[in-house]
């Protein structure tokens, strides 16, 4: 029992090694193309040692390597398309809800509001695996009404907008709706719905 603790111990130890140092060598690597390339090499060393090592009653898996993307930017022409096509979609207000449509149901309707828009922006962003997107609510002074957009690594992405406003520095942004009388704002990560 000790020599199969003792033995256990060692496989985590060796696979712990062998894993950092090619996540190390990974963290240098800027090509997606290289860092799967060392994931795979990662997951075969850890094959050959489990195939080497006679273990009983112990089984150590290694990770399948995922789809690994980019890191995506907005002068991308897929997103800057992508995003044309959401302002392109008819505005219609919605002034029962304040819960915005599901993208798939946004794109049935083939209408929505700023809300409804900029979820739909929003979750493709998503999926592509854009980080530090943000859903912005902001509150005309009369209370009367609101809007919504896309905050994306701090620019404005607002398909509603006429124009559409598309990768804007916010600070602009935000200055030119508090001259319009949009005093509030409420800023969130974006989480699918």
């Amino acid at each position: 029992m000790v020599i199969r603790i003792i033995m256990f111990v060692l496989i985590i130890v060796i696979l712990t090694t062998t894993i950092s140092a090619n996540i190390n060598s990974i963290n240098q690597i800027t090509n997606p193309n290289e860092i799967k390339s060392n994931i795979i090499k990662s997951v075969e060393q850890i094959n050959i040692f489990n195939e080497k090592t006679p273990q009983k009653n112990v089984k150590i898996e290694a990770l399948k390597p995922q789809n690994i993307s980019k890191e995506i930017n907005p002068e991308e022409d897929e997103i800057k398309n992508y995003f044309q096509k959401v302002a392109e979609v008819p505005y219609i207000p919605n002034y029962t809800s304040t819960t915005p449509k599901k993208p798939a149901q946004f794109w049935k309707d083939n209408y929505g509001d700023c809300d409804d828009k900029s979820t739909a922006f929003a979750d493709y962003l998503y999926k592509r695996g854009a980080k530090n997107i943000k859903m912005v609510s902001i509150t005309h002074e009369s209370q009367e009404y609101a809007h919504a957009c896309v905050m994306w690594n701090d620019r404005i992405f607002d398909p509603t907008a006429k124009p559409p406003i598309y990768n804007m520095e916010q600070e602009k942004y935000f200055n030119f709706l508090l001259k319009q009388g949009f005093n509030f704002r409420a800023t969130y990560t974006y989480t699918p719905t």
